[in-house]
């Protein structure tokens, strides 16, 4: 299996913890680009935080635990209106 680019671990990271649905970020790529720049922007409109290090640092996550708890994901959700 080939490694996954930045980007793409950036697309995986937002979705599995629910920042971002795979259909709001076809719609964002799809205007202004597939790039980590990207990604970062969507990161930071939905948590405030500027990069993917910060939000793991703010929750305590690790690389092999880096998804948020089922209360910490209805917060999440509830914040944005979801």
């Amino acid at each position: 299996m080939m490694k996954k680019t930045g980007v793409e671990t950036a697309w995986d990271y937002l979705v599995d913890n629910q920042f971002a649905t795979q259909e709001e970020l076809e719609l964002v790529t799809s205007i202004i680009g597939y790039n980590l720049e990207t990604m970062e922007k969507v990161l930071f409109a939905r948590t405030a935080f500027s990069s993917f290090e910060s939000t793991k640092k703010h929750w305590g996550w690790d690389d092999e635990h880096n998804q948020r708890s089922d209360n910490e994901a209805r917060w999440h959700l509830s914040r944005r209106g979801g």
